[in-house]
């Protein structure tokens, strides 16, 4: 493993859902026969159950509300139940009652998954390995879970470490009358108990690996899971200063409710949560699928051929668990790869002359039309959908970016004769003899002064179960367009994708949006700031520092 091991956290309940697609996919990414693009010993751990059973399982710590794990038992259930202890065994010498909680239903999906366990169960130690059973799953069966997902774990595919989950005992998951809403109760949750549980379980994950390069953090930034987040990065700053740290805001793209109280709240959070973000980060990137940094009704962006339901935060956080996906795999890549790189070198390269926020976007899937190839696509402007809100769908000033191309290999770049017919003879990607060097071409022709690493990989984005089935019928098992009679659902087992991770003056308009409305909250008006312990002092001076951060973009602009 050398010194290439990540510690991945998830801070909030739509953080852990984009964190459980993450995870479900790096899953399926695993090989059991033949070579691995990917090295999984950078993200997972390898251990022993008590007895002696080994497992995989991430290095990651989930923080969350008390009842958000649904049917996952607070220490997991890779190593043995809790089970009630005999009344012979205990001190108290009086009555003893039991009270036991009755189990969740599970969806088909899980009780799948544990059809799959109990089989392995009865086979010999040797084949006990967690792993094994992410490629014995039936592929054939499609699941409906739409109506059946209630929490992430209800689609959870891997195991975790029993250090993983931390839950904060004192809120109660969607309990309106006692709301773990604004940025001021996590940062008085993390002074309590809480703080020093996560630092004990971030302590273990780093001690338990040779050398640590660095942290990716996911985190709720629109509500109280941002004090949390804020204490976590001050954490990483002062006890692992010297060790990259990759923050990714997450927000949903719809809410159930809206008002001016309430779209002002998650503003203003929003706002603390950033001004914590970029001072103690490496890089900060917003992941979202909400077009403005303030959400109406109807506010979130379309996807092409993705038929997704903007109020479920399975839909939307597939989407971005993806997009994180495809955006850390040059780190994450064996060795034995030319352009294999460290997370500080991407990290570096994005945040040059204090420009501290990132900005992606993807297209996925990446589609091409039954006749076309990638000299095609290539040689017109590409439809991205941003993940920041307020960034414009269009072309704008890139300064440095990195690009990660999915799911399409080389017979896919131009037709075989490409070379040798004359009307391709002054295409502007002749001579092209990789997909690299015409991703590089296309960038640099597109974005003549930005610096670009451009990174493919021949496996696509895993999109089997439990991946929602929300993708056009007219996309073929082959990421191409199936037209006329032949079109029919179909389960699709991957798709191809392209997402860029830049540096660019997108990042101006969403800083200066948020800064802008801040500016004009009424603070009086949110009471429960107030009561949380934040000033018109805390939000003057974050939306000074923010706006500094914003004239790092101007002379871009």
């Amino acid at each position: 493993m050398g010194d290439r091991a990540v510690v991945s956290l998830h801070v909030g309940h739509y953080a852990n859902h984009v964190g459980a697609h993450f995870w479900n996919i790096q899953e399926a990414n695993f090989v059991y026969e033949g070579q691995s693009e990917i090295c999984h010993d950078v993200l997972f751990r390898e251990g022993q159950t008590l007895t002696r059973q080994l497992t995989f399982t991430p290095r990651v710590v989930n923080v969350d509300l008390k009842g958000a794990l649904g049917s996952l038992p607070e220490f997991g259930d890779l190593y043995d139940d809790l089970e009630v202890p005999k009344s012979e065994n205990l001190l108290w010498q009086g009555a003893t009652v039991v009270q036991k909680e009755e189990p969740l239903k599970k969806n088909s999906y899980q009780l799948e998954l544990d059809s799959v366990d109990n089989s392995i169960q009865s086979r010999s130690e040797s084949e006990k390995d967690r792993c094994e059973s992410g490629g014995s799953q039936d592929t054939s069966l499609i699941y409906n879970l739409d109506d059946q997902i209630h929490t992430w774990s209800d689609y959870l595919h891997g195991r975790f470490h029993p250090k993983s989950n931390a839950l904060l005992q004192e809120y109660q998951h969607k309990n309106t009358l006692k709301p773990f809403d604004v940025f001021g109760l996590g940062v008085e949750t993390w002074k309590s108990d809480l703080g020093e549980e996560v630092e004990d379980r971030i302590r273990f994950f780093v001690e338990d690996a040779d050398s640590v390069q660095g942290f990716q953090l996911l985190l709720d930034d629109f509500n109280g899971f941002g004090g949390v987040g804020s204490g976590v990065i001050d954490l990483l700053s002062d006890e692992y200063g010297n060790k990259t740290a990759l923050t990714f805001p997450t927000s949903p793209c719809a809410y159930d409710e809206y008002s001016g109280i309430l779209g002002s709240t998650r503003l203003l959070n929003t706002l603390l949560n950033l001004n914590a973000q970029l001072e103690g980060s490496t890089l900060v990137t917003p992941l979202t699928l909400a077009k403005d940094t303030f959400v109406l009704p109807g506010g979130h962006r379309p996807v092409p051929w993705v038929q997704y339901k903007p109020n479920s935060m399975y839909h939307s956080s597939a989407i971005l668990g993806s997009a994180l996906d495809s955006m850390t795999l040059p780190w994450r890549m064996n060795e034995r790869r030319a352009r294999q790189t460290r997370i500080y070198d991407l990290a570096n390269g994005l945040n040059g002359g204090g420009r501290k926020l990132g900005t992606a976007n993807m297209q996925f899937p990446w589609i091409l039309d039954d006749d076309h190839f990638l000299v095609d696509a290539l040689n017109s402007d590409i439809d991205f959908v941003p993940l920041m809100p307020g960034v414009k769908n269009d072309k704008i000033n890139i300064i440095a970016q990195s690009v990660t191309c999915r799911g399409f290999k080389i017979n896919s770049l131009k037709p075989t004769d490409f070379n040798k017919v004359q009307k391709f003879a002054s295409h502007p990607f002749h001579g092209c003899s990789s997909l690299e060097e015409a991703l590089e071409r296309h960038f640099g022709q597109r974005n003549p002064r930005s610096v670009n690493a451009v990174h493919s990989y021949d496996t696509g984005v895993p999109v089997s179960k439990p991946f929602p089935d929300f993708f056009d019928p007219r996309i073929g098992k082959d990421s191409r367009l199936v037209q006329g009679s032949n079109v029919a659902h179909r389960k699709l087992n991957s798709v191809p994708s392209l997402v860029t991770w830049s540096s660019s003056d997108g990042s101006h308009d969403y800083l200066e949006s948020i800064c802008d409305r801040a500016a004009k909250v009424n603070l009086n008006k949110l009471h429960r700031f107030r009561e949380s312990g934040t000033e018109d002092a805390d939000v003057e001076e974050a939306v000074e520092k923010v706006r500094a951060q914003r004239d790092n973009y101007t002379g871009q602009h």
